[in-house]
């Protein structure tokens, strides 16, 4: 992610929900399936 594209709240939360659906996301890429993934909380 560049830098100043985000306020870095939103780049904190960005990378958290990334960390919590990294296993999802690789497999949507490997498999070039798209799947509604959960909004944090």
């Amino acid at each position: 992610m560049p830098d100043g594209d985000l306020p870095l709240k939103a780049q904190n939360l960005v990378k958290e929900w990334l960390s919590m659906n990294d296993k999802e996301l690789q497999k949507m890429w490997d498999t070039q399936t798209i799947v509604k993934l959960a909004p944090l909380e």
